[in-house]
């Protein structure tokens, strides 16, 4: 093993907050696994699709006030944190 190696930090949040299966469907920098999803939120001045969705815009915000003005990748996963009362819950 290398002491070269990239290690990326991202916070895995409960699908709770996010509306829905759907709620991602034609996102660019969503991908999708098994039990879950990446989410590509980029920075406070992102321009496309992405910005327009409000709970998006919230997941960001609190992004960056937990990890910094720098991060831009979150994963929802069934298993992942829920930060109810931080963000919004949905019931899917």
């Amino acid at each position: 093993m290398t002491d070269n190696i990239w290690t990326r930090h991202i916070p895995v949040l409960s699908t709770r907050h996010m509306p829905g299966p759907q709620a991602l469907d034609g996102y660019e920098g969503a991908a999708e696994y098994e039990c879950g999803w990446f989410l590509y939120v980029g920075s406070r001045d992102m321009a496309g699709a992405n910005k327009a969705e409000p709970w998006v815009q919230r997941v960001r915000e609190w992004l960056h006030r937990t990890a910094g003005p720098d991060a831009a990748w979150v994963s929802f996963d069934v298993d992942g944190e829920d930060l109810s009362p931080f963000l919004e819950s949905y019931n899917w």
